[in-house]
């Protein structure tokens, strides 16, 4: 539980994200209310807005664990199911477009593309490619908008032939888009592992630890409600939270958002010092004239 009573409340309780229980004050037993399928049953704006940010902050946190143990029971092209895993050729682009159209999908992921260069180019229907690729008879990676979205772009990451992603932002939420075309079962062990290195540099990347720390910071503007005051005291308002005490799990959650931001420092100072050891011959030159390396690990 996030917060709690303490020796000097009125009355017994605690209070999770969407589950919460007080005291009766005639019997004292515990009237318990709140459910995560029941947003009305939330007794704060701020508890149901936290509850939406760190429940989706755990389910990608345990979706991508889950995703990474399957490694040690499936081939690696049955794993990666990112992004919809559709083939497509330069010939196809306008019936791919039709296809999104007819089945209203704003953004979709393709590999395979064989486009070589590193650009944006509209395939018709209103709809955008943003693609890369260095060999136009192999391999390539893409993300396919629709129009509307494309000035909601803020950073475009071309990684390799076989790994890139868009940051969006769209009605004010982060959106982090990654495609990736994994190396076939007849691929050399070293592209295959040099590919997970790359596509782990691009997760790590992603920070889900900013939906943990929204969630921790709107969390107490939700302790002037009614329920909130009725177990800790009238003079509990926002950020401050009268006779109660704060619980473990408040704490675990901001505990995990250091442990988050510390691994992705870790992460992003290996993956440069490994650059830094990287051979010539591991260097593309992209069409905008930059170079991209590929980590060997």
């Amino acid at each position: 539980y996030w917060i709690g009573d303490s020796v000097n409340t009125p009355q017994s309780g605690y209070f999770g994200l969407f589950y919460y229980c007080i005291g009766n004050p005639i019997t004292s037993e515990l009237v318990c209310k709140g459910s995560v399928l029941d947003f009305s049953s939330i007794p704060s704006g701020a508890f149901k807005t936290a509850m939406f940010f760190v429940g989706t902050s755990m389910l990608l946190n345990v979706g991508t664990m889950v995703s990474f143990s399957l490694f040690f029971f499936c081939s690696a092209a049955s794993v990666y199911k990112i992004c919809a895993w559709i083939q497509t050729s330069s010939g196809k682009g306008r019936e791919l477009a039709d296809v999104m159209e007819r089945r209203k999908v704003d953004i979709l992921c393709v590999q395979e593309t064989r486009w070589k260069g590193s650009k944006a180019r509209s395939i018709g229907a209103g709809f955008k490619l943003f693609y890369y690729g260095v060999d136009s008879k192999r391999n390539g990676v893409g993300v396919v908008l629709k129009e509307e979205f494309v000035r909601n772009v803020l950073e475009v990451k071309r990684v390799t032939d076989r790994v890139m992603s868009l940051k969006l932002e769209i009605e004010g939420v982060m959106l982090n888009v990654v495609s990736g075309y994994a190396p076939q079962v007849g691929c050399e062990l070293e592209e295959k592992e040099r590919f997970w290195s790359e596509l782990d540099e691009v997760m790590e990347s992603i920070p889900m630890a900013v939906l943990l720390v929204m969630g921790c910071m709107i969390y107490p503007d939700g302790w002037d409600s009614p329920e909130v005051k009725r177990m800790c005291g009238e003079q509990t308002s926002k950020y401050t939270l009268g006779n109660c005490t704060v619980r473990w799990a408040y704490i675990l959650a901001i505990i995990c958002i250091l442990d988050a931001l510390m691994l992705a420092l870790v992460a992003f100072t290996l993956g440069n010092r490994q650059d830094n050891l990287l051979p010539d011959e591991f260097e593309l030159e992209t069409g905008e004239g930059k170079t991209n390396s590929f980590n060997n690990s």
